[in-house]
């Protein structure tokens, strides 16, 4: 089954009539080009794209027949009325369209508008074959990212060089900007290191403080120092599709607890990822990773009552659905591609920060991302 068939057979269930897509990331899923467009897929009828940049390039990549040059969204309003497709049910990104695009629509369109994101994140979650070898590209892309980053650490680095490095690694391993709809920019990594660890940037827990109070997240000019944590939390896009990747550092002889805590959320880890997830609620492995932590409970994935997932979903997007959280009652499926990040936040202390994209087999769990681990 193609994907314009697996797209119209979860529109049948949730009877929408058509869909209008304006999101690059859905765009490309279902008609195979990332350029600058806009695509219709009706239930009973042949889907189109209207492309506005790029044209010819975007007629050859995609495997959509009906190609039309598109000067406005008025272009698509008057297809959709000669097909009689606007009345009825019409399914939009509702988190992507833009105010204006949304009231053109709707003042053109006798319809019902209702969101499509998550039939989209249905389908995505469940990645094909070659979807997953390019993940399994941008995951060796991040075990390097990882490996530089471990080579260039040492007292006297700031934070800002050691991102320098980092990013020139995934660059040279054909990494672009990870892409995101739930962030503010596509700033796709983590870099924090002593007190950076517990301090809130723009993101309330583990997110490093930045470069000033425009950019408050990821690395700042912080010099490292003997007896200082540090954590690289880093995803790499690959041909479209993201891996993600975290591992904990220590400068100089780390302490008993250091050494101590480590071992904990490592063990917590590795518990997962040699577990058959498929079939599992994951709300539970959220609760069950907790009781590991034991007296550190509290500080298990944040503190002060935020508290990050356990993970989520990538794909053609750093984080997508499902997300890992304690309330979701969702089962694991075999098919998806998962980051999974255990850690301990602890205020005047520091973190410690693991995190591999694996891939859900029907009787197996495959870690992606296999940077070493400290033996202590």
């Amino acid at each position: 089954m193609n994907r314009i068939e697996k797209i119209k057979r979860e529109m049948k269930k949730d009877q929408v009539d058509c869909i209008i897509l304006f999101g690059s990331r859905n765009i490309y899923y279902a008609s195979g080009t990332a350029q600058f467009s806009i695509c219709v897929i009706p239930l009973d009828s042949d889907p189109v794209i209207f492309i506005k940049r790029n044209f010819e390039r975007g007629k050859r990549e995609t495997w959509i027949k009906d190609v039309i040059k598109l000067n406005s969204t008025k272009d698509v309003i008057e297809e959709l009325k000669d097909r009689k497709l606007d009345k009825g049910k019409i399914g939009i990104e509702m988190n992507f369209v833009r105010v204006n695009q949304y009231l053109k629509l709707k003042r053109s369109l006798d319809t019902d508008f209702v969101d499509i994101n998550p039939l989209f994140y249905r389908l995505r979650m469940i990645k094909e074959k070659e979807e997953v070898e390019s993940i399994r590209k941008a995951a060796k892309a991040v075990e390097n990212v990882q490996k530089v980053c471990k080579e260039v650490l040492q007292p006297g680095i700031t934070e800002l060089e050691v991102a320098a490095e980092v990013s020139k690694e995934a660059r040279r391993n054909g990494s672009w900007s990870p892409i995101t709809s739930f962030y503010w920019d596509s700033n796709g990594f983590v870099l924090a290191s002593g007190e950076n660890l517990y301090t809130p940037g723009d993101f309330p827990i583990l997110s490093g403080v930045g470069l000033s109070k425009a950019t408050p997240r990821s690395a700042s000019r912080r010099v490292l120092k003997e007896g200082d944590i540090f954590v690289l939390d880093f995803a790499t896009n690959v041909e479209g599709y993201h891996a993600d990747h975290a591992r904990t550092y220590f400068i100089g002889n780390p302490s008993s607890k250091y050494k101590k805590l480590y071992k904990l959320v490592h063990n917590a880890l590795q518990r997962i990822e040699n577990q058959v997830l498929v079939g599992k609620e994951i709300g539970a492995l959220f609760k069950e990773t907790k009781r590991q932590m034991g007296e550190y409970q509290e500080y298990f994935q944040g503190f002060n009552g935020y508290r990050q997932g356990l993970g989520h979903g990538v794909g053609l997007e750093l984080d997508e659905p499902p997300g890992l959280v304690e309330q979701n009652t969702q089962k694991f499926q075999a098919g998806m591609v998962l980051a999974i990040e255990p850690k301990l936040i602890i205020p005047k202390w520091g973190a410690i920060d693991f995190e591999d994209t694996v891939y859900l087999h029907p009787d197996s769990t495959e870690v992606l991302t296999k940077s070493p681990f400290e033996e202590f």
